[in-house]
């Protein structure tokens, strides 16, 4: 009995020690996963995050800047045609008009007698013509029932025509006066502003002479002289920027608009280099207009300014390996495209390159792309 006792005993004591080997064994199993699970994260928690962009050609474009003032593309000399005496003289220097407003109004005493006698004459051959047109009407019928001769009806015929002919003729001279006499009150083609007066109240004119200079302010325009290359490159229609202060008092601070190129002349004026004409819109006529012209020049790369990193003298930009890290490579920074900019170097149609972050990154640094 006290044997089968030590047993027992002896088996409960195994079982313990079992039991203490086991839990040990699944604590130190855990611990080596926790450490695992750990050296994963921070590894992975030293890769530097960036942004990139996978390296293809562009087209580059060489911009030139020339410097201008803005005119209206609409301009006018306002001329008499006919003389008379400056009677009323409605404007004033820089007024705003609108198309159809009055400038001016001659006096002319032989314009509105004319135009009245012509229409009074116009009026007579009117009355003389349906008199004539009564008689032809009267001696066709009476040819057509053989009681007037041949002779009748063609002279009949012949005094009708006559009237029709000298009636048209009337017409003709009463527009002609009234026109004339018409031209005795002066108008504004079109809405602009009154850029100067040239004749004034009381003054006696004579055709073509002229009265006041008009400019429209809906559209302004700009003339710039450029090389004979850039000339042969721009075509009628193109869109170009132009870019002018957004405050008179501080050049710093500027607004970028879009122009149309509305001429080109290579060839206006021998021995002068070529004209550009753009036209602008919301610009205000006199204000100093800076354009940018942009003629292709080849392909290349253009990479973000955010993606060249100076180093020491020189500029490098980073391009990101199979491996996940990344090799500094030296290139030549060069004409801005835009917001970008071209670069030259040891570079290579998709080339994986930072464009973001770069400013932290050193040679075979490990990254971690993000979106």
């Amino acid at each position: 009995m006290k044997l089968r006792n030590s047993l027992v005993a002896a088996q409960r004591v195994l079982l313990v020690v079992v039991g203490l080997i086991l839990l040990n064994g699944c604590q130190d199993e855990s611990v080596s996963g926790d450490q695992a699970k750990k050296q994963s994260e921070d590894s992975h928690s030293s890769a530097i995050p960036v942004e990139t962009m996978t390296l293809k050609r562009q087209p580059i474009y060489q911009q030139y800047q020339f410097t201008g003032v803005a005119r209206a593309s609409q301009q006018a000399v306002i001329r008499t045609q006919i003389s008379g005496r400056i009677e009323t003289l409605s404007v004033q220097l820089g007024q705003e008009m609108k198309k159809g407003e009055l400038i001016a109004e001659l006096h002319n005493p032989e314009a509105a007698p004319a135009a009245q006698s012509a229409r009074v004459r116009w009026q007579q051959l009117n009355v003389q013509l349906e008199q004539q047109q009564r008689d032809f009407d009267r001696i066709e019928a009476l040819y057509e029932g053989g009681q007037a001769s041949r002779q009748e009806f063609e002279q009949s015929r012949t005094a009708l025509n006559s009237a029709k002919d000298a009636a048209l003729a009337a017409e003709n001279d009463y527009l002609k006066a009234s026109g004339l006499n018409s031209e005795r009150i002066i108008r504004a083609p079109f809405s602009g502003v009154v850029t100067a007066i040239i004749s004034d109240i009381g003054e006696v004119v004579s055709p073509v002479q002229a009265l006041v200079e008009m400019a429209a302010l809906a559209e302004a325009e700009l003339e710039i002289t450029v090389p004979s290359q850039l000339a042969r490159a721009l075509q009628v229609g193109q869109k170009v920027e132009v870019s002018m202060p957004l405050n008179m008092e501080s050049d710093s601070q500027v607004q970028t608009l879009t122009a149309k190129v509305k001429e080109v002349s290579p060839y206006r004026d021998r021995g002068a280099l070529p004209t550009v004409v753009l036209t602008l819109a919301n610009v205000p006529v006199g204000e100093t207009v800076e354009a940018i012209l942009s003629v292709p020049s080849g392909n290349g790369w253009v990479l973000p300014v955010t993606a060249i990193v100076k180093r020491g003298s020189g500029a490098v930009v980073y391009k990101r390996n199979q491996d996940g890290h990344v090799t500094a490579v030296s290139v030549e920074p060069g004409s801005p495209q835009g917001t970008d900019l071209q670069v030259t170097g040891q570079l290579h149609e998709g080339d994986e390159i930072v464009v973001l972050g770069g400013h932290r990154l050193f040679d075979d640094a490990d990254v971690q792309v993000v979106p």
